[in-house]
């Protein structure tokens, strides 16, 4: 069934619009009449993408300006939706960063803000919006998880262990929830072509790059048939081949890898 308001409701959630993926996101579910409220750190870009949607999709875009580490971002976030009397009917928690280094030689509170931001508050905004959509028995989720959710990765143990969770709670919820009328999507793109390489240290990507338009349009298509996706042939056909490989030889191979994009490390 295409995606579209009367689905899932009348308006979506955002997090992380600013750029990349979410920005895309954004943009996709203006194109299909939804009302949005995006939401992110950077308020002029927040600004800049809520003019675009609202003159080309003619739809209602509220920002919300918040970093979603903080330890009452989803309350504020809730209270801001509750005062505009909107009704949030897919959330797309895309939100997070990542951390390239050895553990003992990163930031320790940026390690902590990583697992708040890509973890706490991916839990935090879905136990405040899943509930209204179970009670309408209609609703969507989206969780941004990665490839890397399904492998330990030197170098990016924590974001690899965040992006696990993200996965392996939004696969939980789809059994959970999809008898109640809730798709839910664990979305796990590989190597993108975003800024999010640059802000988590990876100096150097690979042959196979995917576009953040890629990634969105392939995941609005599977929301409500699968648990989760894996963009991309490439990422699919390395994680099929990985079933194979024993545990220490992923290790390995994981570390070589992530050791050659960033030699400094």
């Amino acid at each position: 069934m295409p995606l579209d308001p009367t689905r899932h409701g009348p308006a979506a959630l955002v997090t992380g619009a600013s750029s990349g993926i979410g920005r895309e996101y954004a943009r996709a579910l203006a194109a299909r009449r939804f009302d949005l409220v995006i939401t992110a750190r950077r308020r002029d870009r927040l600004e800049e993408l809520r003019n675009e949607l609202t003159q080309r999709h003619r739809v209602r875009v509220e920002l919300i300006e918040q970093e979603l580490a903080a330890p009452d971002a989803g309350q504020r976030i809730e209270r801001r939706v509750a005062e505009l009397g909107w009704e949030i009917g897919l959330l797309v928690n895309n939100a997070g960063f990542g951390l390239y280094g050895r553990l003992d030689q990163t930031d320790p509170a940026r390690q902590v803000a990583m697992v708040d931001a890509n973890c706490r508050a991916v839990l935090d905004l879905t136990l405040r919006f899943l509930p209204p959509m179970v009670r309408r028995r209609r609703g969507g989720l989206i969780i941004l998880s990665s490839v890397l959710g399904f492998i330990p990765t030197p170098f990016y143990s924590v974001y690899s262990a965040t992006k696990a969770f993200d996965l392996l709670l939004a696969e939980a919820l789809h059994a959970e929830y999809r008898d109640l009328g809730i798709d839910v999507l664990a979305v796990c793109p590989g190597m993108t072509r975003t800024e999010f390489n640059a802000g988590a240290g990876i100096k150097s990507v690979g042959r196979f790059n995917r576009e953040p338009e890629q990634v969105v349009e392939s995941s609005l298509m599977l929301l409500g048939r699968r648990a989760f996706m894996v963009d991309g042939w490439w990422n699919r056909l390395l994680l099929a081949a990985l079933r194979c490989v024993p545990r220490r030889l992923m290790l390995a191979g994981s570390h070589r890898i992530m050791t050659r994009r960033n030699p400094e490390a």
